[in-house]
């Protein structure tokens, strides 16, 4: 895998200038008359560009080379990574109550349904 070259720049300022064109990279490698490949390469600061690229890229781009040079415009901080974090509430809520766990029983295996008397036996008949 190719490495990255230290990144002078150039790489950010050639993306950003396509995206404000409204190019993407094939478009702009058909304008320049480069491969799609090369100016993906110069994006991602893999390759540094001569100057007979720079000249070119500037005239599909319709921007002179100065432009190149000059510092990004303050754009806003990228968002963070993941979910946001909730929104505090004010008021303090009350926890449910813990649901009871197992099987719900049913109406005549409460114990209050349950005549009293040891398990297992059964009632006598009385003749």
């Amino acid at each position: 895998m190719p490495k990255r070259v230290e990144s002078t720049g150039f790489a950010a300022q050639l993306k950003r200038l396509r995206e404000q064109a409204g190019l993407n990279q094939d478009e702009l490698a058909e304008r320049a008359a480069l491969y799609k490949f090369s100016v993906a390469k110069l994006e991602q600061g893999v390759r540094e560009p001569t100057w007979a690229t720079v000249l070119a890229l500037a005239a599909a781009l319709g921007v002179g080379v100065e432009a190149f040079a000059l510092p990004p415009a303050e754009e806003a901080p990228p968002r963070p990574r993941g979910r946001p974090k909730k929104a505090e509430v004010e008021e303090a809520l009350v926890p449910e109550p813990p649901r009871p766990r197992g099987r719900p029983r049913k109406a005549a295996d409460t114990p209050a349904a349950k005549p009293a008397g040891k398990k297992g036996q059964r009632k006598r008949k009385e003749k």
